[in-house]
């Protein structure tokens, strides 16, 4: 049977109570009272289809991603205990691979990697078919969502992602087009637990915080690979 919430003895009520201290909580609630600021927290995104706000967070805590996904699963329900206990003037913010400039090429995400190989003239290493898809929001675009949300009085979770779903082969396919590059695309093993679909229901943003999209994802991979060939070049 589920364990019942510890009653505190003092006061002859149930409280909320999330003891496990991650690497790096230091920095979130603490035992501290709250400061008069707005905390922000990215939260969960990871649905097999369009996500809404009501996503709870199925994934797989056994696989390969596990400490990535349930860390978020871990810090919205630590933000939220401190919301209602303390009264902490909080926001989650579910952010959707966001891009743009300045992003490093050897982190793992496809819209570096894929220009840097375009560019180097090398295969792009699309996993699986590519058939999965992904939803792109310009840097830009993420922030402004950001700021809108850490201006308004609402507490989340909301996402902020890009409007425009594609194909990660479609996304290789365009790098190569836009860089001029003579790659050819190759297919690997795809990684373990890999949503195959990933697109973010912006309707509660548009509407509570009359935020959309504004950087078409074309556009935006434009810039990016400008800002990589002068980077390059320097």
């Amino acid at each position: 049977m589920p364990t019942p919430p510890p009653v505190d003895s003092r006061r002859g009520e149930s409280r909320p109570r999330l003891r496990p201290r991650p690497a790096g909580a230091g920095t979130g609630p603490g035992r501290r009272r709250p400061v008069p600021s707005r905390l922000h927290l990215r939260g969960v995104r990871r649905p097999a289809g369009a996500q809404r706000e009501t996503y709870w967070g199925n994934v797989n805590p056994v696989g390969p991603r596990s400490v990535y996904d349930e860390s978020k699963r871990f810090a919205e329900a630590l933000v939220t205990a401190h919301r209602q206990v303390h009264g902490t003037d909080t926001a989650i913010v579910r952010i959707f691979n966001t891009y743009g400039p300045r992003m490093r090429t050897g982190d793992g995400r496809a819209v570096p990697a894929f220009i840097s190989q375009a560019m180097d003239g090398i295969p792009l290493t699309v996993a699986g078919d590519g058939s999965q898809t992904r939803s792109l929001c310009y840097v830009d675009d993420t922030v402004d969502g950001v700021l809108a949300l850490a201006a308004s009085g609402e507490p989340g979770p909301v996402n902020i992602g890009g409007g425009v779903e594609i194909t990660v082969l479609d996304l290789a396919r365009r790098i190569v087009e836009i860089t001029g590059s003579s790659s050819r695309i190759r297919f690997v093993e795809r990684p373990v637990d890999d949503p195959g679909r990933r697109r973010p229901d912006t309707r509660m943003a548009q509407e509570r915080l009359g935020w959309q999209p504004r950087v078409d994802w074309t556009e935006g991979l434009g810039r990016t690979i400008g800002w990589f060939t002068r980077s390059e070049a320097a």
